[in-house]
């Protein structure tokens, strides 16, 4: 009998001995979050903010109320109603939705169309007609309600407005407002087209990745390999160099008095997700992202999209893809998010 209590002391005290000496190991124990099985599965090309709700493309189209939150218990995202084709972009106004289409993804005759349906409950699809081959669509990400969100789609040629089932043609692309991240091959600067675009007032800026964004107040901010740079007014810009990984997505993001530009990371063996602290907007030096898991969840995985609802603060969204190495991909690809009164992430 003394023999097992001692037995048991000494293993109490080795136990707590290595517990001392090898804290992250307890600690990542310790902050480990019960994952809950995910409603929006896959590659999750945009989210779109639109009324009352939040809209997810994934190849289909999901649908939460804006301050709805998933939990144990539910999980508030739903299908909803798509046009024909596999769903890859997602643009909003405060009127309409809309969506981009490719028909045969797969045999290298892709079709992209762009529909949409005015702000409803019950969406009703119906085919903008464009001109040119549309590569993208998105919308500016200024603020609701104040009659600069506007939607755009382009072509290898140029960026254009939509307004209801009105395709613009005046080329809104210029040699100041676009930003063009592509590298020269063989002499020959590779296509580029924009995808994404920024407000900062009444100045709009676009650029051919993801890794651009704005506080909508002051200024504009874009991500690339080892550096951050800003601007006030989208053609002057100021450099910051840090130590980024290169960037897949990036969003202004605030709480509590802070802002940050979180950077989603491209490599395979990346952080998944990095914060930049702003000082008055402007970059100072990275820091460790919000959620006491956010290693387990978003370590090694390619965030190609970022989305904080609302805008800036309150809920931020992940889209991550796994990357096995340089070249495999994983089927087990996941939006992620996190709600700052919980401090951690989970599966959406």
């Amino acid at each position: 009998m003394k023999t097992k209590i001692l037995y048991t002391v000494l293993l109490i005290l080795a136990i707590f001995t290595f517990s001392c000496t090898n804290e992250p190991i307890f600690y990542n124990i310790a902050q480990e979050v019960p994952l809950l099985d995910s409603v929006v599965k896959g590659n999750v090309y945009s989210i779109v903010e639109q009324g009352e709700y939040l809209y997810a493309a994934n190849g289909k189209i999901f649908r939460k109320g804006k301050t709805q939150e998933v939990t144990n218990n539910s999980n508030p995202w739903k299908l909803v109603d798509k046009p024909a084709g596999k769903i890859i972009r997602l643009a909003a106004t405060d009127s309409y939705l809309y969506a981009l289409s490719v028909a045969d993804p797969i045999n290298g005759s892709e079709k992209y169309t762009i529909y949409v349906s005015p702000a409803s409950d019950k969406l009703s699809w119906e085919v903008v007609s464009v001109t040119g081959n549309v590569t993208a669509i998105f919308d500016n990400e200024a603020a609701p309600g104040t009659g600069k969100l506007q939607a755009y789609y382009s072509t290898k040629d140029g960026i254009f407005a939509i307004n209801g089932k009105n395709a613009g043609t005046t080329n809104l692309k210029t040699e100041t407002n676009f930003i063009s991240t592509k590298k020269e091959t063989n002499s020959e600067e590779e296509a580029s087209f924009a995808v994404k675009a920024a407000t900062v007032g009444d100045i709009t800026v676009f650029s051919d990745d993801l890794s651009l964004c704005s506080d909508r107040e002051k200024y504009f901010y874009k991500v690339d390999e080892k550096f951050i740079k800003y601007s006030t007014d989208g053609t002057n810009w100021t450099k910051v160099s840090l130590d980024i990984s290169d960037s897949a997505s990036a969003c202004y993001y605030e709480s509590e008095g802070n802002s940050w530009i979180y950077v989603g990371t491209a490599p395979y063996d990346g952080p998944g997700l990095q914060a930049i602290n702003l000082n008055n907007g402007i970059p100072t030096a990275i820091s460790e992202p919000v959620g006491k898991n956010i290693a387990s969840c978003l370590d090694d995985t390619q965030v190609i999209g970022l989305y904080p609802f609302p805008y800036g603060s309150g809920n931020l969204y992940a889209a991550s893809v796994m990357i096995l190495s340089s070249t495999a991909l994983s089927n087990d690809n996941q939006l992620w998010g996190f709600y700052p009164d919980r401090d951690s992430w989970n599966r959406e």
